[in-house]
């Protein structure tokens, strides 16, 4: 190998490495929860997750190990996404109740669309193995919550913070579970406002 005037080897060019182990996982994951989210835990089967997938079921076992860890894996990625999608576009900086307002009308803009992905983590998650269930509520379930809890730090009302700040977190847990009902989805959105407004309102929370 020829040395440059100061004697030194030249460097070789760096290449561009695709990690094809991280590809295929993110492509059985998407894809699993497709799967899941229109079948349900025990309504899909590893035949429906290779078809959904492209990847062979050994090539499943190989990376996820079993389908619960599989489902696992889906909730956590899919949870991540929506609690991402959510921090990234909400409404901080005209007051409280236009942040509130905002979470709510965000949450059913994304179920609008990415439906199977607010019904993975929302309704299907609890007709899992309740060890999933339970793991996922704990570890995760509070991401919501402190949603709320956030807005009421940035802009505290003058009273009754408290109350309001709880009856606030009902009304969202409330509102999740309307997004796997499109019957109600609907009604609940255009309520959202109006609800916010009420809850807010210092004459029925004076202290």
């Amino acid at each position: 190998m020829v040395r440059d005037k100061k004697g030194t080897l030249p460097t070789a060019p760096k290449k561009r490495v695709w990690n094809r182990t991280a590809k295929t996982r993110m492509k059985i994951l998407n894809g699993a929860a497709v799967a899941f989210s229109a079948r349900g835990y025990y309504g899909t089967s590893l035949v429906e997750l290779s078809k959904r997938t492209g990847a062979e079921q050994a090539s499943i076992y190989y990376h996820f190990q079993s389908k619960e860890n599989l489902f696992k894996k889906c909730l956590i990625y899919t949870h991540l996404m929506v609690i991402r999608g959510l921090r990234r576009d909400l409404n901080r900086t005209e007051g409280l109740r236009e942040e509130l307002v905002s979470i709510f009308n965000t949450l059913a803009n994304y179920s609008d669309v990415y439906p199977e992905r607010i019904a993975l983590i929302f309704q299907l998650v609890y007709s899992a193995p309740k060890t999933i269930a339970v793991f996922y509520t704990r570890k995760y379930g509070g991401n919501f919550r402190s949603l709320i809890e956030a807005a009421f730090d940035r802009n505290p009302p003058k009273s009754g913070r408290g109350v309001k700040q709880s009856l606030m977190i009902d009304m969202l847990y409330s509102f999740i579970l309307s997004l796997s009902a499109p019957a109600v989805r609907n009604d609940r959105r255009l309520m959202a406002p109006r609800a916010v407004d009420f809850i807010l309102q210092d004459k029925i929370h004076p202290n």
